[in-house]
């Protein structure tokens, strides 16, 4: 090695997702195991500590530190790490072999460098953002340093070979609901040289007869060392995991956070450079895209259009129509399997769930089905809307949808709306005009705050209540019953 040493940045390039987790606790525990010297172990826990103090949110405390020792174990009996509010995250326990090297004509091989968590705790808010996030958010006092080279350096390769055991992972949605995974195990390896870091770690849960999910994980990240101040280049695959945790460690979801489902069936999300791709599957929804992350935002490319795709007869594909056309409600699928389709065109998506800075043209390509009018005006009338697959595109500014003078068929004639509706804070101000059996309807003005019904601007006295008319067998739906409105995801 050269008299200047160096080791891979890994405490000062965290990144929001699997990367900055893992990188930080895997590449922590190579220097505190392997780097420093038999005398230090007493005192590097606590300056570990305070390095992690001075530049990141939450709390890291190490304990019982025996490093250096060429005659036993290394280990760090106590790892824990804290959110910002104090409350525990993880609590585990790094160990790794006595100090001897393996050569093998190419480089440096040593292992196994093992992490035990005994417990793990994933929790997300209302916004979308995970405890894990929230602990290893940039202090304010590090925020404004300007980046600096570390000073330990090598020249020789080294390959570390790498077990991490997860004994407990607890997790809890935005919703509430929670669930719990046990005896987790992964395997990897990490490569770290003059050229390139390299991490691989990949596995899941064991196969069991316990019902909930069937976990498996393959992690890959890699930066050249002459990039140390850009994101790490990674690819995230996930099978069958809680939804929980597909959203900690991909930030893409997070404007989707509250309306996945308790688990995903797959994700795949991939950085290279600039370049990101998402392609997710939960509970018959897809969703994908292409597009280069710039200051937070993915932008669409010439590779094709941000596309979800949601079953008309599941709970998500009603409650996108009942959001984004209303006053419509009872919804009737002529074939429930059969999706609605949303392409976002020229779009830029928030890495970080603020619909406020949400743009593009939004195509709407709806499965057929048919839908009731809600009762309007002072005279109401039963009417009901044919929805079709014929594509309509409304603009997206600033995360306000604009209807922009949206028609509709009906059953006897058509239903125009005009409007806005406010993506980020759930507003909506619509007017809502048409024709039925040759003569027009009058128009009514709607306006709804977030969290309130949408309701005529000025309710009129002693309104007759709405009529009901039921559905016909053939397309009734799943559940016999109107389907409620509920909110688009939010972030």
């Amino acid at each position: 090695m050269s008299g200047e040493r160096r080791v891979p940045r890994f405490l000062g390039c965290l990144i929001k997702g699997p990367a900055g987790c893992l990188a930080f606790f895997i590449g922590a525990g190579v220097v505190l195991v392997l780097l420093l010297p038999a005398a230090g172990g007493r005192v590097i826990d606590h300056l570990a500590e305070s390095a992690f103090a001075q530049r990141f949110a939450g709390e890291l405390e190490l304990g019982d530190a025996w490093l250096g020792s060429f005659y036993g174990e290394q280990v760090v009996e106590r790892v824990v790490l804290r959110d910002p509010t104090g409350e525990e995250i993880l609590r585990g326990r790094l160990s790794g072999p006595y100090l001897t090297w393996g050569l093998d004509g190419v480089g440096y091989r040593y292992g196994p460098l093992r992490l035990v968590v005994e417990r793990l705790r994933i929790d997300v808010d209302e916004d979308g953002v995970t405890n894990l996030e929230r602990a290893f958010e940039r202090d304010l006092r590090s925020r404004d340093e300007s980046p600096r080279r570390s000073q330990l350096q090598t020249d020789t390769p080294f390959e570390i070979e790498l077990e991490v055991h997860v004994a407990r992972l607890r997790y809890a949605s935005a919703r509430g609901r929670e669930g719990q995974l046990e005896d987790l195990r992964f395997r990897g390896r990490l490569e770290w040289g003059p050229e390139r870091t390299h991490l691989v770690l990949e596995g899941g849960a064991p196969a069991s007869s316990v019902p909930g999910p069937r976990l498996t994980l393959r992690v890959e990240c890699e930066r050249p060392e002459d990039g140390l101040e850009r994101p790490w280049d990674l690819a995230l695959a996930l099978e069958h995991g809680p939804a929980v945790l597909a959203r900690a460690l991909c930030p893409a979801l997070r404007p989707l956070a509250v309306e996945l489902g308790s688990e995903v069936d797959g994700l795949q999300w991939t950085r290279e450079r600039s370049a990101v791709a998402l392609a997710v599957n939960d509970a018959g929804a897809r969703l994908a895209f292409h597009g280069m992350e710039i200051d937070g935002l993915v932008a669409g490319t010439a590779q094709g259009p941000l596309e979800l795709a949601l079953p008309c007869g599941e709970p998500l594909g009603r409650a996108l129509v009942a959001r984004l056309l209303p006053p419509l409600e009872s919804l009737a699928c002529e074939d429930p399997a059969q999706p609605h389709v949303l392409r976002f065109h020229d779009f830029q998506w928030p890495l970080d769930g603020d619909w406020s800075a949400l743009e593009g043209e939004l195509e709407l390509a709806l499965a057929p089905a048919r839908a009731f009018l809600a009762p309007l005006g002072p005279e109401p009338r039963v009417l009901v809307a044919l929805l079709g697959p014929q594509p309509t595109r409304l603009p997206v500014r600033a995360g306000v949808l604009d209807f922009a003078g949206f028609q509709l068929p009906l059953e006897d004639g058509w239903l125009r709306l005009d409007g806005e509706l406010d993506l980020d804070g759930g507003k909506r101000r619509l007017g809502v005009a048409g024709e039925s059996e040759g003569e027009a309807l009058e128009r009514v003005e709607l306006v709804e705050e977030t969290g309130a019904a949408l309701v005529p601007e000025v309710a009129p006295a002693l309104a007759p209540p709405a009529p009901q008319l039921p559905l016909p067998p053939e397309a009734s739906a799943p559940d016999g019953a109107a389907v409620p409105e509920a909110p688009l995801p939010q972030h």
